[in-house]
């Protein structure tokens, strides 16, 4: 049985915002002709990795977005197979309630990646970030199970249970595959949460190397691995 290479995008398939360079593009091809399932995983949503799929060129992918909260199989809209973690009513209420209020705070200022299951605005003025983060701190409560990620061009509000951990065991139960048959391939701490439930980890020169089952410098020698190893 081939296995479900599951990969982090920004910084491990490509930079952010750069495609994926042209000799492990043809790498990727090999997987997946070796019979391997390519998956991406992404905070992203899953229309934005459409785009970035089709340019690669891959038959049969799988995308993951917003941090394990959505999946859908292959880039075509609407996808045949579309499924969304189940978000308890109160968080979903509590997300709705603060786009809403960040709407008639700060009126066409803020643009909204368009999610289904979390809160992604992206704040026009820079002015605007520490007020937008203390609406955020002013609002949330311990039972609403919401986490608030920082970055330096927008705030993502998740459900707290979510993480791309929880995508691996979305993933298994769309395809009946078992996360000890994945593989996970990443590059950072937000990575560690899927390196955890799968069968074997891949790490493109991690923070803390240990914490994948091996590291690597470049992707390029993290794929030639990996089309090694289930070649054999």
């Amino acid at each position: 049985m081939k296995p479900y290479l599951i990969f982090d995008l920004d910084g491990t398939l490509a930079s952010l915002g750069e495609p994926c360079l042209p000799e492990n593009v043809a790498l990727l091809h090999k997987l997946e002709e070796a019979g391997a399932h390519v998956v991406l995983s992404s905070g992203k949503p899953t229309y934005y990795l459409c785009g970035f799929v089709r340019q690669l060129g891959l038959k049969d992918a799988i995308l993951i977005g917003e941090n394990g909260g959505v999946l859908q199989m292959g880039v075509a809209l609407p996808p045949p197979v579309y499924q969304k973690a189940e978000i308890p009513p109160l968080t979903r209420r509590a997300l709705k309630e603060l786009r809403g209020m960040m709407e008639a705070a700060f009126p066409d200022r803020i643009w909204y990646q368009p999610n289904e299951t979390a809160l992604t605005p992206f704040p026009s003025f820079q002015e605007d970030f520490p007020k937008i983060k203390k609406m955020l701190d002013d609002y949330i409560t311990p039972e609403m199970h919401l986490t608030v990620y920082e970055h330096s061009d927008c705030f993502d509000v998740a459900y707290s249970a979510l993480s791309k951990g929880t995508g691996i065991h979305l993933l298994a139960e769309v395809t009946g595959s078992k996360p000890e048959n994945m593989i996970a391939i990443g590059d950072w701490t937000n990575d560690y949460p899927m390196f955890r439930e799968v069968g074997y980890s891949v790490g493109i020169h991690l923070p803390e190397p240990h914490m994948a089952t091996v590291d690597f410098p470049t992707l390029n020698e993290a794929l030639l691995h990996l089309l090694k190893k289930i070649g054999s």
